[in-house]
Formats: structure tokens, sequence, C-alpha cells
């Protein structure tokens, strides 16, 4: 059994500790984490950054790709350029894309916005307030707790830092095309969105999806055991 993971943005193996894959009952579960890293150096465009992941993935074979937000946005694409990855998908909170030129302007300037603050958040105390602003995003506001906050050890270092701003700068929302004509045409494809995420419920209100019960849009940390059911619930079908 083979899982391939698209984390989120600033995400890593760690996220899936919570999912439990030793309980999944497929015995020893194979996992690949997809990192943009390899793919960003000296690319130029979100398309050549595609091109050459979609290319080191060719020979790749897995039973599911499980995606979050930024990761499930990519895997969507990249499952257009290499369909047989993997048998089935389970995309969690992505993006269907902006629809309009303003749109994308807008978040252009707000992805380069968050870019510039990670370069130069080059000490603890500014890559403290920088989680914090990241954290107090309306997105992840859905759930009446606290919102989880990112593991310390995932910032502060220069490569790190750097990464982020190129990630967001490359691969962010406003260099995404809109994948809803695929979305309503691809099989295999599931999409969860959370109950309480309501910008992306109302997103994908028109499109296939299920909804995951007292989840925001963290499904990972508010929902792991609907989760592990879900991936469960495919690698059977």
């Amino acid at each position: 059994m083979k899982l391939i993971y698209f984390p989120g943005f600033m995400g890593d193996a760690r996220d899936l500790q919570a999912l439990r894959l030793e309980t999944w009952g497929f015995g020893p579960i194979e996992v690949r984490v997809e990192t943009s890293v390899p793919h960003l150096r000296r690319r130029r465009s979100r398309r050549e950054v595609l091109a050459d992941w979609a290319n080191e993935l060719r020979h790749e074979r897995a039973n599911l790709v499980l995606a979050y937000s930024m990761g499930a946005r990519i895997a969507a694409e990249l499952l257009q350029h290499v369909p047989e990855l993997a048998d089935r998908a389970l995309l969690l909170s992505p993006h269907p894309g902006l629809v309009t030129a303003a749109e994308r302007q807008a978040r252009y300037l707000q992805d380069r916005a968050w870019a510039m603050r990670f370069r130069s958040a080059d000490s603890s105390r500014a890559w403290r307030r920088l989680a914090r602003a990241w954290n107090s995003q309306t997105v992840f506001q859905s759930q009446p707790q606290q919102p989880q906050q990112p593991q310390q050890s995932r910032f502060g270092r220069e490569e790190q830092r750097f990464r982020y701003a190129r990630e967001l700068e490359l691969l962010g929302l406003a260099t995404q095309a809109d994948q809803r004509s695929w979305y309503r045409e691809a099989r295999g494809i599931k999409v969860l969105i959370g109950e309480r995420d309501a910008k992306f419920r109302e997103l994908w209100r028109e499109l296939p999806h299920e909804v995951v019960p007292e989840a925001g849009h963290r499904l990972l940390v508010d929902a792991p055991h609907s989760l592990r059911n879900f991936c469960v619930e495919l690698l059977e079908g």
C-alpha cells in the first residue's frame, strides 16, 4: 500500500501522525511526502514548476493521494498532468481557483506582501509575530477553539523562509487557473470541506464535495478520525 501526501503551506510529514496509518488495516503503508523544494530552483513560473514536478512523478504509482490546502491545489493540477499517479485522491480544503483578473491581481499583491514578510522575518521575535499574523487570517478562524499554532521548528531557518516566500510567489492562488471544470469532470477524486469553513463551503456550493461535520479549514487538526475513515473507505472501494 502506498500513500502520496502533499502538505499544505508550511506542512510536512508530521501532519499525518493524527491519522494513525498503522490502524488502517492494510499492513505497512509506504508514505511519500511531496515537497516543492527541488522544483523551485531556477524556475520562473508556475508552469515550469509543475511541468518539472509532473515529469518526476511519471513513474510513481500510489493507491491514494492525500493533499491539504495549497498541497491539494497542487495535487489537483499534477493529477491532470499525471492521471495515472494514483487510484484515488482525497483533497482537503482546496480552493477551486479565482475567476476574475481583478481577484487574481488582489491575491497577487496579498501573496507578494506575505512573501516579503517571510523573507524579512530574520529573528525569533519576527517569526513569532509572523506566525501570529498568519494564524489570525479569517480562513483559520472557523473553529470556536483557539487555532493550532504551527510548530516553531518549522520557522526561522533562512532556507525555510525563502522557500515559503518562493512558494507563495510561484504556487500561490494568484497564479492558479480556475479548476472548476476539471473538478466537475474528474473521476476518482473526492473533495472534503469542513462544515464550519464558511468561505470554502460557499466556494464549493455548486461543485461536487462532501462536508466534514464539526470541522473548520484545518481538517487534519479538526477531524483526524473522520479523515481516517474517508481514507479507509476510499482504499477499500
